[in-house]
């Protein structure tokens, strides 16, 4: 196996979803292969069953070919003994079995094992895994790396979901914010949320909001007389005036 960089067991979040996107073209992908993350070509889902079939197609044709009836031998040795070089015959495996036959090619006088037809006892099997799994890949320890269930869904080893679930949430800013101001090392000073208005730090509310709050408090001093034009006090810059008198003149006059 090829040494892994980052090393194998690596969680971040390049190597989970670069997992997934390998996943999914092993599952969903043509026939043919997919690297790992190592290099090493993986056979794809379609690959696999293209090889099967094209296993099965070659094991009708041995068994077309053959005269079941005449090349039925109890035995390996029956076999050997019945037949010549590069022949083929097949021994059945007794009541009860899951597989049926077994087919064997004479290669020099020794049996060689090519292929075996299940039986009607392995439907008795059939149903017996309630793990609602269409489709499982499996290592050399019968750990299941890749699963598929009734519904469609993606399975990975340890995922306590569907990986298209966990796609969903990967990346996703739960922040109503659509533009964000932020400094080089990533801290936020500010933004536009969703509805257009810019949210300042230490600031309740965003910037427009406060805006219209203060023209509203304007309107009302101005409404009470509470703001007045300096110049109806007698501010004039151009006068030889101490201006502190016009400004005493206007606070007398707002405080009524």
């Amino acid at each position: 196996m090829a040494e892994l960089n980052p090393p194998l067991g690596t969680t971040t979040p390049e190597i989970f979803l670069d997992n997934v996107k390998r996943a999914d073209e092993l599952v969903n992908g043509p026939a043919g292969t997919v690297n790992d993350r190592g290099g090493e070509p993986l056979d794809t889902w379609r690959q696999i069953m293209a090889v099967n079939q094209a296993k099965q197609d070659q094991l009708d044709d041995i068994i077309t070919s053959l005269d079941t009836a005449s090349f039925t031998f109890p035995d390996e040795p029956a076999g050997i003994a019945a037949t010549t070089d590069g022949q083929y015959f097949r021994v059945p495996q007794g009541e009860g079995n899951a597989v049926g036959f077994n087919y064997y090619k004479n290669s020099a006088g020794v049996a060689v094992f090519v292929a075996s037809v299940a039986s009607a006892e392995i439907t008795k099997l059939l149903g017996k895994d309630d793990s609602q799994k269409l489709v499982a890949f499996t290592d050399d320890d019968g750990a299941s790396a890749l699963a598929l269930d009734e519904r469609g869904g993606i399975f990975t080893a340890d995922s306590p979901e569907d990986i298209r679930k966990t796609i969903g949430k990967t990346g996703y800013d739960r922040a109503p914010a659509i533009l964000k101001i932020t400094s080089a090392d990533k801290a936020v000073h500010g933004f536009m949320d969703e509805f257009g208005g810019v949210q300042l730090p230490g600031l309740q509310g965003s910037v427009q909001e406060n805006i219209k709050r203060l023209n509203k408090r304007l309107s009302e001093h101005l409404e009470r007389r509470r703001v007045l034009d300096a110049r109806e006090c007698g501010l004039d810059p151009f006068s030889s005036e101490d201006m502190w008198y016009p400004l005493q003149r206007g606070d007398k006059l707002a405080g009524g």
